[in-house]
């Protein structure tokens, strides 16, 4: 936890206010972040959606192959 000096009217405002850009600037670190990780997420869930497609054509596919061949 992070303690500040104590002056006359209050908390040394250069120390707080230091505090804070250093939190401003993890917080903005985290959204980037974060942000990249959503798109990494939606890019893999289309990546997933595509190779399901595929794999159900697929057995589509095969199952008409077999069907044919028993007819």
């Amino acid at each position: 936890m992070k303690r500040f000096s104590i002056v006359n009217n209050g908390y040394n405002i250069e120390e707080v206010n230091n505090f804070i850009d250093i939190v401003i600037k993890k917080l903005e670190k985290l959204s980037e972040e974060n942000n990249n990780y959503l798109m990494q997420l939606e890019k893999l869930k289309k990546e997933n959606n595509q190779n399901l497609e595929l794999k159900v054509a697929k057995a589509l596919v095969a199952y008409q192959e077999t069907n044919d061949k028993m007819k």
